[in-house]
């Protein structure tokens, strides 16, 4: 009898044990799902604005490499996506128009997450002076800290991050252009579709 107690007691201590376990994991990945999707979550991802960018060597779809962040290079409008993101896909329209725009004092770049054929799938109908790079596992975006698509940023010529945000729409996109000029102190462009 108190054999089978003890027994009944232990696989009931570990029944709670795994219940609270998986509670706290649960209540933990809510809470940090809820703080990045959060405005401040979405303000605090990506890259320090005035400071400089990460420098990385990246290889574009075609097999070129070129370096990220160096600060003997022209500005460069880093657009980071995703192939099965819709929101990235209205983006591109626009991204496409200022690349074609900006093609003569900017370096326009798609960093964007899938797989070679799907990233190549999703930058087919975009300029030719798009530089292109396909981050299979993310890796780049990790070492930015973007956890949201689409996600942009600008760095001038001497590799400092200017302007950063979640732009809705490609006139969005033009007020990076002015975050280059200005030379702002910690600004965000976190723009809403206009209306």
């Amino acid at each position: 009898m108190d054999n089978t107690l003890f027994w009944v007691t232990y696989l009931a201590l570990w029944l709670i044990v795994t219940v609270l376990f998986a509670a706290v994991f649960f209540l933990y990945r809510f809470n940090g799902q809820m703080m990045l999707n959060s405005r401040d979550g979405r303000d605090q991802q990506g890259p320090e604005v005035g400071k400089p960018l990460p420098a990385a060597r990246l290889t574009t779809v075609e097999g070129k490499h070129f370096d990220l962040g160096s600060s003997d290079l022209r500005p460069q409008l880093v657009f980071l996506a995703a192939t099965n993101c819709k929101p990235c896909l209205r983006l591109k329209v626009g991204f496409a128009a200022f690349a074609e725009k900006y093609n003569s004092v900017v370096d326009t770049i798609l960093v964007c997450r899938g797989s070679q054929e799907g990233v190549a799938k999703f930058a087919s109908d975009l300029p030719a002076s798009v530089i292109v790079v396909a981050d299979l596992r993310w890796d780049l975006g990790t070492r930015l800290r973007v956890h949201s698509t689409p996600f942009v940023f600008i760095a001038d010529s001497k590799g400092i991050v200017r302007g950063k945000g979640n732009p809705k729409d490609g006139l969005a996109l033009d007020l990076f252009m002015e975050q280059l000029t200005e030379q702002p102190k910690n600004i965000q462009l976190f723009v809403s579709k206009s209306a």
